[in-house]
């Protein structure tokens, strides 16, 4: 054999291999979760916005007198700050926190009147204040506490059908200290921008705090969180009447949403006890439920935290076991019980414990043509688009397909999407376009399109 031949085949292994584990990495990274972090703290019932998360822990789970009582049988609300990694305690006995702004709502049994009532923490005082209100599962968005009540322990007819015996939906205005009844019965209040959403079984519906205007979705479900105009639940399948995921049974739970501004229903994946924020629902999913081993750990029998992208129709399995999620912003945290993943994680020497962790969520799709521009341009200082020929090109095409879509020629900048900016990133993905670029940025413009 000659050289020219030997050369010829060193020079083919050598590259097979090099593609080879080109390969193996993109698969590693597309296969890869988010960063776990335990914040180390023994806690139920998170309940994020903004850096802060908010729970409730058990004294005898943290080891620890929180609330200075003298004893270590009570539920203490705390809160964790991503931004600093530190626990608070606060000074208050309670449950079913929820936090919003510096407030964070919760319920606590006054022994005075033999009833749970509504309280709250003012983080930025460092206030405990009890409402003195009758009521269960709080809701707060800024200033506002929204709440069900159920009329016989407030012992008034609220909704005025001649009886006491409904779960009725009210609210408390913190600043002028007023209570509102919306005469809607309903339970599991949650309020965002003065919609107050709830379930009265088995429909979804919510209440404008501007109209007073009580609105059925006609979706049947369960545990509705809303954001903004979205509002996230989930649903029984025998409930819904048929097999929603196929598996031959009905006995599956469902996760999904309504949009306010188009009165239409989605159904989305396979879940329960669903987070929303923005155009992201998180939830978890059971791995016997859909027959898969969402963190590979070769059995099915884990709970598991996964999002929905409500722009993308995509959903993302985090593989981090746990149950209620929420979302915060740039993060999902939730809780998880020692015992699920074999795992000391607040180092108390036993596997007790339910421990607060969070995950960080993965940088959203670009869904304008100016953000696909900057993201075209961060391709480049990264190394992910390597020649500047094709950055100016491609921005050049979103230049001009922003100017026809400015003059109300959309076909057309749907044109110079679909036929040219695409054609030219797929012809380029894993040669001067790494191969998780290129997806972001078809799945992008796509995106754009469906949208114009």
């Amino acid at each position: 054999m000659g050289k020219k031949a030997i050369l010829g085949i060193v020079l083919t292994i050598m590259l097979t291999s090099v593609l080879t584990l080109t390969v193996d990495i993109r698969l590693a990274k597309a296969t890869s979760y988010p960063e776990i972090i335990n914040t180390k703290a023994a806690g139920w019932n998170p309940s994020a916005s903004g850096n802060i998360i908010a729970f409730t822990t058990v004294e005898g789970e943290a080891g620890q007198d929180l609330n200075d009582d003298g004893d270590m049988w009570d539920w203490v609300p705390r809160y964790y700050d991503t931004s600093s990694d530190i626990t608070t305690n606060t000074p208050a006995t309670g449950t079913q926190p929820s936090f919003d702004g510096d407030i964070i709502a919760f319920v606590t049994y006054d022994t005075n009147i033999g009833q749970d009532v509504i309280c709250y923490y003012d983080i930025s005082t460092s206030t405990v204040v009890n409402t003195g209100i009758v009521g269960l599962f709080p809701s707060t968005d800024g200033n506002i506490i929204a709440f069900d009540s159920w009329e016989e322990y407030v012992g008034e007819d609220l909704n005025g059908d001649g009886d006491t015996n409904d779960d009725i939906i009210r609210y408390y205005d913190i600043p002028t200290g007023t209570i509102t009844n919306t005469g809607a019965v309903g339970r599991d209040a949650s309020i965002s921008g003065g919609i107050i959403a709830f379930t009265t079984r088995p429909l979804i519906r919510y209440y404008n705090i501007s109209t007073g205007a009580v609105v059925s979705t006609g979706a049947i479900g369960d545990s509705a969180h809303v954001s903004g105009s979205m509002i996230a639940f989930w649903a029984w399948e025998d409930k819904l009447g048929y097999d929603w995921n196929g598996d031959g049974d009905t006995n599956d739970s469902v996760i999904g949403y309504y949009n306010t501004s188009d009165s239409t229903t989605t159904y989305i994946k396979v879940g329960w006890n669903p987070s929303i924020e923005g155009h992201i629902v998180a939830f978890t999913t059971s791995e016997a439920d859909i027959n898969q081993d969402l963190n590979r750990d070769g059995d099915l029998a884990d709970s598991v935290i996964r999002y929905y992208d409500v722009l993308t129709s995509i959903v993302t399995n985090t593989g981090a076991v746990g149950v209620w999620p929420s979302i915060g912003g740039d993060f999902i945290a939730f809780e998880t019980g020692e015992n699920w993943i074999n795992e000391d994680l607040n180092e108390d020497g036993d596997l007790d414990d339910r421990v607060i962790r969070y995950l960080l969520l993965e940088k959203p799709l670009p869904d304008t043509m100016g953000e696909l521009k900057t993201e075209i341009e961060e391709y480049w200082q990264t190394g992910e688009i390597d020649n500047h020929g094709i950055i100016k090109s491609l921005i050049v095409k979103l230049n001009v397909a922003q100017k026809l879509v400015d003059k109300g020629m959309i076909d057309e900048a749907k044109s110079i999407l679909g036929d040219d900016f695409i054609p030219q990133v797929q012809e380029l993905s894993g040669i001067h376009i790494t191969v998780e670029a290129a997806d972001i940025l078809i799945k992008s413009a796509e995106y754009i399109m469906s949208h114009l």
